[in-house]
């Protein structure tokens, strides 16, 4: 499956990598690699890009928690194509080397309250385990919103999505 990028696209993936570059402010770049194979059908990726999008830029999170959210995913699911952009990012909007490290491992106990609860929510979220009548679920009750649990719900799952994608995409990609 080749990638696709601007030179090479037809009038429709140019039309949906418009919006793509549009939201993230990243016009005249290349695509991202993986993005760039989802180009071969233009609407799932413009689709995709688009939740990923509400995910980074626009959801009810703070921006440090919307990096937990999507960090704490991708940990959890070993999604390391992800983890290597948005570490910095995470830095940037706060979080500390030792608090990376802290949620790399899973030790919710060495990290702010707030930002365990998103990260094992996440965690649950990107393993596909419940959380009904868990402590867990006591505990988002009590630290988050209505809009912020199915925030970092999606963000959860939209990352575990990606991958999933990304693994069987990748290992199909003509090199």
């Amino acid at each position: 499956m080749p990638p696709v990028q601007a030179a090479d696209a037809t009038a429709e993936q140019l039309a949906v990598m418009a919006g793509f570059h549009a939201d993230r402010g990243s016009e005249g770049q290349p695509l991202p690699d993986l993005f760039a194979l989802l180009f071969n059908a233009p609407e799932a990726a413009g689709r995709l890009a688009a939740v990923t999008a509400y995910c980074r830029f626009q959801s009810g999170l703070s921006p440090l928690l919307r990096e937990v959210a999507l960090l704490a995913s991708c940990y959890a699911t070993g999604f390391e194509y992800e983890v290597r952009f948005h570490e910095p990012v995470a830095v940037a909007a706060g979080l500390s080397g030792d608090d990376l490290q802290a949620l790399r491992e899973g030790a919710w106990n060495r990290v702010a309250p707030e930002v365990a609860v998103v990260a094992e929510l996440s965690r649950a979220v990107a393993l596909g385990t419940s959380v009904r009548g868990s402590s867990l679920e006591a505990r988002v009750r009590e630290t988050l919103s209505a809009r912020e649990i199915v925030d970092v719900t999606v963000t959860a799952a939209a990352y575990r999505a990606l991958q999933c994608v990304g693994a069987v995409l990748t290992s199909m990609e003509d090199l």
